[in-house]
Parts: structure tokens; C-alpha cells; sequence
């Protein structure tokens, strides 16, 4: 179906500088009120992961190691000591001035994603419908939240989506950068070995992983070989599966009733089967994927599978809202925004019971549903959508 607007005023569309400045204008509203406070978030995450960053930074001048600084809740650096490296010359600033920019380089990183794949999904979108799913992605909480916490998330998230999204073979290289930040954008082969270039990609992803890890170990090597042989594979420096805002499907498990243990097997499991009937479906459809939708479904397969996800991890999520915006399905789009934006996780734990489990339930289940409508037939991605294969032999035999 092609949405009315683009059949009805394909003469509308912005202009190059125009176009960008309205998909900027919703990340710098959110940066503004972010800085002043006026977000879902509690206080006392104002800035709290970011204050753990330069801490480590300065833990690791001063000691040889970042994993030797912890909060008073018991919080530490969950990152190899390579993904410190751009956070080192913040420590010459104020944690204050420090926020600032830290919001305002989230801005600019979600402004620079969406002018870019807006540009390339929807040429022709008029001004509306480009500051709407620009404002889906500034509002929901891998940008927003992000913002607040003064999180990494959103850089990892930008890359390990336009290692599978980018055109070019060497966008390969940026699931490299994610997963020698975070290994998590390894997930990233499954998707690229659908793709054409799968070898050429393949190669400059581990390539960069393996180069950006070797430096780790050159600069910080007790500190990186603790990481990679112990601290990664601690879940609980992160979280326990059953923490209550956990938002993958062993987090879900956990919410209803299963221990930690069986939560993360059948949450695991269960993602497994849901990437095997995407692939399967797409297989029997006999469409070649969008890779705009491959990299929503392989974010969204991620955020799923691993043992503790957070919400500000989504990077890709609220990316696939904002393309189902864009394609004139604004139900699913705005229903996505709203489940996505408001503080679901905080308004369960002031509940108890079944309507705990509930209200946790929502946030898993929607990205179960946005990987569904990445199936070919019914693409987050484009304009226009690529019919089954059974549908295209019904319209000949019914034309014959």
C-alpha cells in the first residue's frame, strides 16, 4: 500500500537543509529538556552511567584498570577498556559540562541516522511525517532515556544497525567497532550472511572486531584479559535476568515466575525459534530481505536473546517505529512510540501479582510484534511492500 501522502503530494517534499533542519528540530527539543530535568526517568539516574564512565577513565589513569571504581550500589564498568578510549578526553571537563555534551552528541547521532535513512526510505515525505518519526525516535527511550543516563547504547546501537542497513561492503566494519565495545553486534553475522556481500562484510566486521580488541590488550592488558575471560561473563555486573525493567524474553520469563537459571534457557530458546520462522518465512516467501528490515529484525532478535536488556539497548526498535511511520502505517507506529516512551518498567514495580506481570510483559511482547512486521509482506522499511509468493501466483491464475 502506498501511503496517500506520497501519492497525493509528491511535489511537497523538502529540500536538502530544510529537510534535515525539521528532522533535527525533535533531538534538539529532547536534548532541551532533557538538560532541564523534564524526562519519565528518576533522579538519581541523571547522569549516572556517565559519571561511572569518566570515573573508570580515571581509575584506569591512575591504576593501570577501570574496574576498580564502583557505585555505592555496586555498579561498575561493564565495557572492555578499549570503549574507554573516546570517554579519556572527557575527563578534562565537568561532570556538568560533560552531560552536556554527552546529550547533545546523542542529538546529533539520531538526527544523523534519521536524515540519512529517511533520505534513502522516503525521498518525498512531506515536512509532518518527517518530524513525527523523527520524534518517535528522540522520545523513546533508547535516545531519550540514554540521554539522561549518559549512556554508550546508542553509539553501539548506531553501529551494529548500519553494519547490516549500510549499503556499502565496509559498513561491515562498524559491527567490528559494536562488538569490541560490545559484543552483542556479533549477532550481526547471522543477518550479513543473508546478504550478497556476506564475505567481503563478514571479513571487515571480525577484522575491525579483532584489530580494536588487539589494541585493548596492547594499552590495558591485565584489564582486558580480565574482561574477556571473567567480567563478561559475569551477568550480574549488569543485572540478574529477573530484575524487574529487564526487557529481553529471559527478563520475561523471569517476570513470570521462572528462576534466573530456566528463565534464561527458555528465553534463549525461545528467540532462537522466533529468528528460525523469521528466516524460514522469509525463505518460503522467496523475497530477497530489505536490509533496513534485516538490521530491525537482528536488533530486535538481539535485544531479545541476550540475558539482561535494557531499554535504552533499542536503538533499533524505536528505529523500526519510525519506519513504520514513514510508510504510512501510523497505528503500529505511534501504539510502538507510546509502549516505548512511557516509564512502563518503573509504574510495574508499584504493582504486585498477575498485573505486575502484565505490565512487564508489554515492552517484550511489542518487539516480538515489530519482528513480525519486518516479514517480507510487510516491510518496516519502504514504501511499498513485497507481495508472497503464493499472492503473486493467485493474481496470475485469477489474470490467466
Amino acid at each position: 500500500m502506498t501511503p496517500v501522502w506520497r501519492a497525493a503530494r509528491p511535489d511537497r517534499a523538502p529540500a536538502g537543509l530544510v529537510r534535515a533542519a525539521a528532522v533535527t528540530a525533535p533531538f534538539l527539543l529532547v536534548a532541551a529538556l532533557n538538560l532541564v530535568g523534564v524526562t519519565f526517568s528518576e533522579r538519581w539516574r541523571r547522569a549516572y552511567d556517565l559519571h561511572i564512565y569518566l570515573a573508570s577513565a580515571r581509575a584506569w589513569l591512575a591504576t593501570g584498570t577501570p574496574y576498580t571504581f564502583v557505585t555505592h550500589r555496586g555498579l561498575g564498568f561493564t565495557y572492555p577498556p578499549v570503549a574507554l578510549l573516546p570517554v579519556l578526553p572527557w575527563t578534562v571537563l565537568g561532570e556538568t559540562a560533560a552531560r552536556a555534551c554527552w546529550v547533545l552528541l546523542i542529538a546529533a547521532l539520531g538526527a544523523a541516522l534519521c536524515v540519512h535513512w529517511f533520505r534513502r526510505l522516503a525521498p518525498d515525505a512531506p515536512y509532518a511525517v518527517l518530524v513525527a518519526a523523527a520524534a518517535i525516535v528522540a522520545a523513546t527511550e533508547p535516545v531519550n532515556d540514554s540521554m539522561y543516563l549518559g549512556q554508550l547504547s546508542p553509539f553501539i546501537g548506531a553501529a551494529a544497525f548500519v553494519a547490516v542497513a549500510g549499503v556499502a561492503s565496509r559498513s561491515g566494519g562498524w559491527a567490528g567497532v559494536g562488538a569490541a565495545l560490545k559484543i552483542t553486534p556479533l549477532a550481526d553475522l547471522a543477518a550479513i550472511w543473508l546478504l550478497p556481500d556476506r564475505w567481503r562484510r563478514a571479513a571487515r566486521a571480525l577484522g575491525v572486531a579483532g584489530a580494536l580488541t588487539a589494541l585493548g590488550f596492547v594499552l590495558a592488558p591485565a584489564a582486558s584479559a580480565f574482561y574477556w575471560t571473567s567480567a563478561l561473563w559475569d551477568t550480574r555486573r549488569v543485572g540478574r535476568t529477573g530484575t524487574g525493567s529487564n526487557t529481553s524474553l529471559p527478563g520475561w520469563f523471569a517476570h513470570l515466575g521462572l528462576a534466573d537459571g530456566p528463565a534464561l534457557v527458555a528465553g534463549v530458546l525461545l528467540t532462537g525459534l522466533l529468528g528460525l520462522g523469521w528466516w524460514w518465512h522469509r525463505r518460503r516467501s522467496g523475497s530477497t530481505p530489505d536490509q533496513v528490515d534485516l538490521a530491525v529484525a537482528v536488533g530486535c532478535l538481539t535485544l531479545l536473546a541476550s540475558p539482561v536488556s535494557w531499554s535504552h539497548h533499542g536503538l533499533a526498535v524505536c528505529l523500526g517505529w519510525a519506519f513504520l511511520a514513514l510508510r504510512g502505517r501510523w497505528a503500529p507506529a505511534v501504539l510502538g512510540a507510546v509502549i516505548w516512551t512511557l516509564p512502563l518498567f518503573r509504574w510495574a514495580g508499584e504493582l504486585h501479582g498477575p498485573a505486575q506481570a502484565v505490565l512487564q510483559s508489554v515492552r517484550p511482547l511489542s518487539v516480538v510484534w515489530l519482528l513480525w512486521l519486518t516479514l517480507p509482506g510487510r516491510r518496516v522499511g519502504s514504501g511499498r511492500t513485497t507481495p508472497d509468493r503464493r499472492q503473486v501466483a493467485a493474481q496470475a491464475q485469477a489474470s490467466g
